[in-house]
């Protein structure tokens, strides 16, 4: 039996469109047993319980890129990760899925060869590479290849995910979003993708809520989060030193200092959840 954690994961930081990621403190934990022939599902929802499954598929891209055959094998999932809600429900079930298949054989793959099976079903680096790594990264594609780094920086903030009871799905999320853009939103997205780097590394929380300025993908996927107006009034109100929208969205995550006292949160029928930053990242934590 195998067990791997998994930890959530915030994409799309602010202005850090398709480039920053951040771990967070919510993780699934997936359980794989070896059987005789092909795969069994416990304890996963029915809609996700077939071939197409995410930690199967993984599974199976993960013994194709290693040149073996397939293995029998019985998959159940500890969800604590909303699923299509912005925070990476997806990622986990993919690097979940490389992880077990490669302990199931007892082989070794460095994070470069993870990030290449899992970027060949995810497609986007930026929710792959810290669910693997953990804590803030920046990662980036080169000639098909994942380039990343994680960020030492000032772990000094208490991060507040707000999450709507409705789903958005990451085809519907870009869709949304325009083919060009202005020149001046492009420099615009640079200036303040630079500045929250520099933020984030020194402290310097003072030009937080400005270095999270987007234009690239926020004022658009807004519009398909049904409250989002309110909230943002709302989170003013609360005095947050800034907010984005987690991923593709719905859910939108306010930054506020370590230990704030906040009061007594509510907002509509949104589940509002205080996280913190995952450090470790993917981990085996049983294997037997």
């Amino acid at each position: 039996m195998i067990k791997v954690k998994v930890p959530a994961t915030s994409a799309n930081i602010g202005s850090g469109f398709d480039t920053l990621g951040m771990a967070l403190s919510i993780n699934n934990v997936i359980t794989f047993k070896e059987i005789e022939s092909g795969v069994v599902f416990e304890d996963i929802d029915e809609e996700y319980a077939d071939e197409n499954n995410l930690i199967y598929r993984a599974m199976l891209a993960t013994w194709k890129y290693l040149n073996m055959e397939p293995k029998g094998v019985s998959i159940s999932a500890e969800e604590n990760i909303p699923i299509s809600r912005g925070l990476g429900s997806s990622a986990a079930c993919i690097i979940g899925g490389i992880l077990g298949a490669m302990t199931m054989v007892d082989k070794n793959l460095a994070n470069g060869q993870i990030l290449k099976i899992a970027m060949s079903i995810e497609g986007h680096p930026d929710n792959i590479t810290p669910a693997l790594i953990g804590g803030l990264t920046i990662a980036t594609t080169v000639n098909n290849k994942i380039e990343f780094m994680k960020l030492d920086i000032k772990d000094q903030y208490d991060f507040y995910a707000f999450i709507p009871p409705f789903k958005i799905s990451t085809e519907e999320a870009r869709k949304i979003l325009p083919k060009t853009i202005p020149l001046e939103d492009a420099v615009h997205n640079v200036s303040r993708a630079a500045m929250l780097v520099g933020t984030l590394m020194s402290g310097r929380q003072e030009f937080l809520k400005v270095a999270l300025e987007d234009k690239l993908h926020q004022p658009y996927r807004s519009k398909l989060i049904d409250g989002y107006d309110e909230l943002i009034e709302y989170l003013k109100e609360l005095k947050l030193l800034g907010h984005f929208i987690s991923g593709a969205g719905p859910t939108v995550i306010g930054m506020a200092e370590r230990d704030q006292n906040l009061g007594e949160l509510s907002f509509r029928d949104w589940e509002i959840v205080k996280l913190n930053i995952d450090h470790e990242g993917a981990k085996i934590i049983k294997s037997v």
